[in-house]
């Protein structure tokens, strides 16, 4: 049977394989070696190995070559940079073994690595977006740099799950701790934005994703990207405030005419009461449906001011709550019935399933449904007949809201 040649191995392989003791020069070097630091074997065992590494790593370099040393131990993973012949440095990953007096070490380039690393880190930087990982059979958190930062810790600093969340507000964590609950429980991942409070007291706003990992059926690793969104979320309540106030405009006139009509009312009742109390066991009977009638007309009055607080309200900090649809309908239709009627608008109600509630942020929803109504009334407002439908569906865990107009559509 033919012996194996295990030089062959040393001299092809792909790896930088090299031997040494402890006098810290190279006893036997691979070709890879020169081929990839442009040196000749002879310069790369003319001096010791420590004379080729970086400035900044030679420290740790001879701290982990005396421990093996010391230990006749292992080293499965270390990192330093060597100096090329053309004056660059290149990245290598070292893996390494003491036997019999000498030192027997490969390492790999890992230079194409790090600067995707690096380009990663300053994209991290630039847009503000870190990473994290929750080790289930630990439950310690895992931060990139980014991601301490947008926390305002310390980089490196230890952490644990019961800290991490309590960054959130104080209103969103059951949210988030919900939802991690759910990815571990379930493997369902979530996309969250909420309200968060840094360290240092500074109040932000954050996007946070989280997936699973699953091995053997198990979830076993939640991992995900934690975002700074803080400078979105003003842009977007600018922008949210802005079409507000242009929608409060659209209805102001609607508005006092919806106040104007029941304040007449309740002036002619007032002065109507006047003249009956004059003789109550007479106008007994007139005097309690006057009454009723008032108590409805402020109550009208009310609702139309409630919704309209509601409505003006600022909800840039407010987080997702279960509302129900009928309550945000009927208070965005108090800020626009006025003037559908006054216009001569026939509003067609069909809300059937709007007892649901739903999870959203009610002001938003309701800006969007007044937009939408304020859209098709501009649509019909100088059509002979002018009709508006809003009807409500339930779909599964889903509910619709369909609003539709008899104008002439778009071309």
């Amino acid at each position: 049977m033919k012996k194996f040649n295990l030089d062959n191995f040393f001299e092809s392989s792909i790896e930088l394989l090299c031997v040494t003791d402890d006098s810290g020069y190279f006893k036997k070097l691979n070709p890879r070696w020169s081929e990839l630091l442009g040196y000749t074997t002879e310069e790369l065992k003319s001096k010791p190995f420590v004379e080729f590494v970086h400035p900044e790593d030679k420290e740790k370099t001879l701290k982990e070559a005396q421990r093996l040393s010391n230990e006749k131990g292992t080293t499965l993973r270390f990192e330093n940079r060597y100096l090329m012949k053309n004056g660059h440095y290149c990245w290598l990953a070292w893996t390494a073994k003491v036997a019999d007096g000498y030192i027997y070490a490969a390492a790999r380039d890992i230079s194409d690595l790090k600067l995707q690393q690096t380009f990663f880190k300053e994209m991290q930087q630039v847009t503000k977006i870190g990473s994290w990982r929750l080790h289930l059979e630990t439950m310690i958190p895992s931060w990139s740099d980014e991601t301490y930062d947008i926390h305002e810790v310390e980089r490196g600093s230890p952490i644990d799950i019961e800290n991490a969340i309590n960054f959130y507000a104080p209103e969103a964590r059951d949210t988030i701790t919900h939802c991690i609950e759910e990815c571990i429980q379930k493997a369902k991942g979530f996309d969250l934005e909420l309200p968060f409070i840094t360290a240092k007291k500074n109040k932000l706003w954050v996007r946070s994703i989280g997936k699973p990992v699953i091995e053997g059926g198990k979830v076993t690793e939640l991992y995900g990207v934690f975002q700074d969104i803080s400078e979105r979320k003003t842009k977007e309540a600018q922008l949210f405030n802005s079409s507000k106030l242009a929608s409060l405009g659209e209805m102001a006139g609607g508005i006092a005419h919806e106040i104007n009509n029941p304040l007449a009312i309740i002036s002619a009742l007032t002065a109507k009461l006047n003249i009956m109390l004059k003789d109550p066991k007479k106008f007994h009977e007139e005097i309690e449906k006057t009454v009723r009638t008032l108590e409805e007309t402020t109550q009208r009055i009310s609702n139309i001011i409630l919704g309209l607080r509601t409505f003006a309200r600022d909800s840039k900090n407010d987080v997702f709550k279960k509302v129900s649809i009928k309550n945000i309908i009927n208070d965005t239709l108090a800020l626009c019935f006025e003037k559908f009627k006054s216009n001569g608008v026939q509003l067609r109600l069909d809300t059937y399933g709007s007892d649901q509630a739903i999870l959203c942020n009610q002001i938003q929803i309701s800006q969007i449904l007044l937009n939408i109504l304020n859209n098709a009334f501009d649509a019909i407002k100088d059509m002979s007949t002018k009709e508006i439908s809003l009807a409500t569906k339930v779909k599964g865990k889903m509910i619709e809201v369909r609003i539709s107009d008899n104008g002439p559509g778009i071309d």
